[in-house]
């Protein structure tokens, strides 16, 4: 049985895909096209009550903040550059739940993209920004 290796932090949802991974057998329906899907956050508790707080301006996260509220910024800046969404075009970045420079960097040029006028962007998700990134993903 020949294997195939998927790579990148997309999810590959359909029977197709499934199907490089099992015995094929005569009796198998030709497979579904191949879809890729962006990263989707997860739909915890946790998650939600990170979303809730951040548009609300109960949270922020900046450079050190750590856990789910950070990974779900972390999607978002995956999401907007998969979808190209304003012109956003990034670089993967690992979702590590570690707000590091490299995803301060994101934000920062997601900022200056949203905010070309605003002046100097800080690189912190605060309401304004994480309602920016909402709307930006829709």
């Amino acid at each position: 049985m020949a294997m195939k290796r998927i790579l990148g932090s997309f999810v590959v949802g359909t029977v197709a895909a499934a199907s490089l991974l099992l015995p094929s057998s005569p009796a198998q329906a030709a497979p579904a096209p191949v879809a890729v899907v962006a990263p989707q956050a997860p739909t915890t508790p946790l998650t939600q009550q990170c979303q809730t707080n951040l548009a609300d301006g109960k949270h922020i996260v900046a450079r050190g903040s750590r856990g789910e509220c950070v990974k779900l910024v972390q999607v978002w800046l995956g999401a907007l550059s998969t979808a190209k969404a304003r012109g956003f075009n990034q670089p993967d970045l690992a979702v590590d739940g570690v707000f590091g420079p490299k995803t301060r960097s994101q934000v920062m040029a997601f900022q200056k993209l949203v905010y070309p006028d605003a002046g100097p962007v800080d690189g912190i998700v605060g309401p304004k920004t994480a309602k920016a990134m909402v709307a930006a993903a829709k």
